[in-house]
């Protein structure tokens, strides 16, 4: 073997794998916050398709509840602000200071690859790709000789402080999380995830085509967080604050002041809907769901809880993701999106990650069923 080549083959995956060798300090792009403006510019090179996508992610964004409020500028954005441009290449290059902008370079083929351009916007905000995270070999593997050079940057493991993690866990759901075949050589896989339920969230990461709760909670804590530091661990369930500092932006099917109250609806739903799990294995079925139901599983005692799928009947297998799923929260930050499935399942056991379990389901099938086990460990 090439003594040169072998060097560098070890320098690489020393980068990609040693946490260590990359304490280099972020910086959080110095964005203006609400009611300032934050200022984009978008070049006309970069066609009517691309240009509408950029437009309206950052409408939307204006929309959710984080203290970015953008606007658009006819020339370019000389200070701090964002402009985007058409290049042969996608990249970002951050702003540091306020004295001058983000520049985002884009190929006009970015607009068929959604999942890749919410990458590309979320890297532009200040997210960090979760590839990059120092807790990562928990639960995927990287293979570094499949990743081409230039992308290497998007895989090397950086001890981030927590203003970017949000103080979430890996986020396998999140628009940060690249498809397996980014950056990779000849169609090989970059990553593969390690759990017993690879299967399940190899299918998922292809809905990776729109930001979560939790990407727009890593948005609030980057850049909206200072404005409510008393208020950080104030919200329940992986909620954050609200602008008012009064209130929280809660998860999905969560409300209350603090988030700490889940929907419910006993008349499309069971009748039950809370369980208390004990020592002892229980069973339980839902039969034909509604629109949406809601089911908490908790501890007594506060122990963990092993939640196992014994059967779901869940008729849609096409298109499922657009049209409703079942959502298992069964980790302890329940602002991540849980394991979400859809189809026919049988025999799925759950990591015992948390006191609590609950169980969503979204959509307009009344054909979908549910039994499952449950008991504290």
């Amino acid at each position: 073997m090439n003594l040169n080549f072998l060097i560098v083959s070890i320098s690489v995956i020393n980068i990609l794998q040693n946490p260590k060798a990359n304490n280099l300090v972020i910086q959080i792009p110095p964005y203006p916050t609400s009611p300032k403006p934050l200022m984009y510019y978008v070049s006309k090179k970069l066609g009517t398709k691309l240009i509408r996508l950029i437009k309206n992610e950052l409408l939307f964004i204006n929309d959710i509840a984080v203290c970015l409020k953008f606007k658009e500028k006819r020339s370019e954005v000389k200070k701090i602000g964002i402009n985007f441009y058409l290049s042969s290449t996608n990249k970002v290059k951050l702003s540091t200071s306020k004295k001058k902008p983000t520049k985002v370079y884009m190929r006009k083929s970015l607009a068929d690859n959604y999942n890749q351009f919410l990458f590309f916007i979320g890297l532009s905000l200040g997210l960090v790709p979760e590839l990059t995270r120092n807790d990562r070999s928990q639960y995927v593997k990287v293979f570094s000789n499949n990743i081409l050079s230039s992308k290497l940057k998007y895989f090397k493991v950086k001890n981030y402080e927590s203003k970017f993690l949000a103080n979430s866990s890996f986020d396998v759901y999140s628009v940060m999380l690249s498809s397996p075949y980014f950056g990779s050589k000849k169609g090989k896989k970059a990553y593969r995830f390690k759990s017993h339920l690879a299967q399940y969230y190899e299918n998922s990461v292809k809905i990776n085509a729109y930001f979560k709760f939790n990407d727009y909670r890593r948005i609030w804590y980057l850049h909206c967080s200072d404005n409510c530091k008393g208020k950080i661990n104030y919200c329940m369930h992986g909620g954050y604050p609200r602008n008012d500092g009064v209130y929280c932006h809660c998860p999905a099917f969560f409300y209350g002041d603090k988030c700490e109250k889940i929907v419910y609806d006993k008349k499309i739903c069971s009748n039950k809907h809370e369980l208390l799990a004990s020592s002892f294995t229980k069973k339980y079925s839902i039969k034909n769901m509604g629109s949406s139901c809601s089911f908490l599983i908790k501890s007594k005692s506060g122990k963990r809880v092993q939640f196992n799928i014994l059967k779901l009947k869940y008729p849609q297998t096409k298109n499922c993701w657009e049209i409703g799923h079942l959502e298992i929260k069964y980790r302890e930050d329940k602002g991540l999106t849980g394991l979400l499935l859809c189809g026919n399942r049988k025999k799925i056991s759950l990591p015992p990650l948390s006191s609590k379990v609950i169980i969503l389901y979204s959509g307009f099938n009344l054909n979908v069923s549910l039994t499952f086990s449950y008991k504290e460990v």
